[in-house]
């Protein structure tokens, strides 16, 4: 999780060497591991309670793994992406 532990170099290394991924609970998150840590796409998970439809649809966008908390994520991701895939359980 990269908010438990921001510190870059370090997430580099793990990519470039272990081909290990992020797991980013904010936008904020997403964008570093984007940006400066150089993870791709394809190795982070965007997995925010809080997503704000501009966000979310940024990341579908960019082909990021995104976990929807609710059916309105979902129902904003719809049309944007033909690798949605709702996935229902009870609790």
């Amino acid at each position: 999780a990269m908010k438990s532990n921001p510190c870059t170099k370090m997430f580099k290394h793990i990519f470039q060497q272990h081909g290990m991924g992020a797991e980013c609970a904010s936008i904020g998150e997403v964008l570093m591991a984007v940006r400066h840590c150089r993870i791709p796409p394809t190795h982070i998970v965007f997995d925010s309670p809080a997503k704000t439809k501009m966000e979310l649809q940024w990341a579908l966008r960019k082909r990021i793994f995104t976990n929807f908390d609710n059916f309105v994520e979902g129902a904003l991701a719809e049309g944007k992406t033909a690798m949605v895939r709702f996935i229902a359980s009870e609790g």
